[in-house]
């Protein structure tokens, strides 16, 4: 009785999994700081999903993102393809990246992200990663919530990091201003001892 039990389970959860579907889409965008400022920065805000970035070797910022949409059935997947949106936009001496879907609202208010959220029910989930390669006289303010970490690699720029469930890496760094995360560890090495106040604060995980 009970082996016939978990084979009906099994079978159940196999089909209700051929029966998902899933669509991925990959985004490439080369953005450029449109004035001379020497006060450059990049602000790149995610939802669900990790931010990396690396050194350009250019003065321009390469953003990669992959976007994962999945849902019960092919109409449900439509419309979250629809839905989910990665928006860049260039502001003279600032480039803004974000996650765009209905269930939440964004803004900023005096360079500060805010958030409110809908009550609209989204039937599909998703995710989205980004990579991001950025001049090193930038400042990095990178920052994502859910289903990934946040990962900054040889940045020479000021850099503000923060997550809520996930990590946050900074390796090779020269200035790092800001590292908070809720729900995971902060791990930090830097080449030289901060010019300016530091924060750095996790409330479930570690700092080394």
């Amino acid at each position: 009785m009970y082996k016939y039990f978990t084979w009906i389970l099994l079978t159940s959860v196999s089909i209700s999994n051929a029966l998902a579907q899933t669509h991925v889409e990959t985004i490439n965008r080369t953005l450029t700081f449109t004035n001379d400022s020497k006060a450059f920065v990049v602000f790149a805000e995610n939802i669900n999903g990790f931010v990396e970035v690396s050194p350009s070797n250019s003065e321009e910022v390469k953003l990669e993102a992959e976007i994962e949409i999945s849902g019960e059935n092919q109409k449900i997947v439509d419309q979250g393809k629809e839905e989910v949106k990665i928006i860049s936009k260039v502001l003279k001496d600032t480039i803004l990246i974000y996650v765009e879907c209905p269930a939440i609202n964004y803004y900023r208010h005096d360079r500060k992200r805010r958030f409110s959220f809908n009550s609209v029910d989204i039937d599909y989930d998703f995710k989205v990663d980004i990579k991001l390669k950025i001049p090193s006289k930038a400042m990095a303010d990178i920052s994502t919530i859910n289903d990934g970490d946040v990962i900054i690699n040889k940045h020479d720029g000021k850099i503000k990091a923060s997550n809520v469930n996930g990590n946050i890496t900074i390796s090779e760094a020269n200035q790092v201003l800001k590292a908070i995360t809720v729900n995971g560890d902060i791990d930090i090495t830097c080449k030289q001892v901060p010019e300016e106040e530091v924060k750095f604060k996790t409330i479930n995980g570690d700092i080394r």
